[in-house]
């Protein structure tokens, strides 16, 4: 089962992402075309390309989900490959990969677990001023979050689908409850995994009784229609 985290502009995802890929869970570096900050690392942090190379890519149909933005500094992309969704990773996705993903049947229960990091625009505001961002951007990216997850939660009801876990917590509390829902889930589907098997079984075996007696039945009748015979 991968782990698909989701929430608006710093409510700490990537944080969270580190944090639960040292408890064990691979983290998928996804591709952007945005430019790299200073303490970004390409290949662990993101995986940089241009423009021209991004669609390239997508036009192969490499991609598994892309989305593209209007920022600041320019028009730029992100993406996940299809090859990167394997089973114990971890991943960092915005509304409209989660919905490319549903569209595409990647986020079946016994795949998938999508979790919500809920923070309040307060918090959020607080945490980009302390880590020097443009103000500007930053109300241009929480503006536009608030409509697209209003959008995601609301219009097209994922609330059903998703788990929303408190972003006020430590980023380390958060990896907790979030590998304890996965083990709980992990766990429910091995049951109902086992309950359809039982019930697979038992079917099976009364389908298998069902057409014994249609088999006796038959030998009966054919025995009978022999014996008037020889008489």
């Amino acid at each position: 089962m991968n782990v698909i985290l989701c929430g608006k502009t710093n409510s700490g995802k990537t944080t969270v992402a580190k944090e639960l890929e040292k408890q064990g869970m691979t983290k998928v570096v996804t591709y952007t075309t945005r430019p790299k900050r200073e303490n970004e690392i390409d290949g662990e942090d993101y995986i940089y390309l241009t423009n021209k190379e991004f669609d390239r890519l997508k036009e192969k149909g490499f991609f598994a989900e892309t989305a593209q933005y209007n920022a600041s500094f320019g028009f730029c992309q992100y993406g996940s490959s299809k090859e990167s969704y394997i089973d114990n990773s971890v991943i960092v996705l915005n509304p409209y990969g989660i919905e490319q993903l549903e569209e595409k049947g990647m986020l079946e229960k016994e795949k998938s677990i999508v979790f919500y990091i809920d923070v309040s625009d307060d918090i959020l505001k607080s945490r980009s001023m302390k880590r020097g961002d443009n103000i500007r951007e930053f109300n241009r990216r929480i503006e536009k979050d608030n409509k697209d997850f209003y959008d995601f939660l609301v219009k097209k009801n994922m609330s059903k689908k998703i788990e929303i876990v408190d972003g006020k917590m430590q980023p380390i509390h958060i990896a907790n409850k979030i590998i304890e829902r996965v083990r709980d889930m992990g766990m429910l589907y091995e049951i109902e995994t086992e309950l359809r098997k039982q019930e697979h079984e038992k079917n099976t075996n009364i389908l298998k009784q069902i057409i014994n007696k249609e088999n006796i039945k038959s030998r009966n009748k054919k025995i009978k229609i022999n014996s008037t015979l020889e008489r």
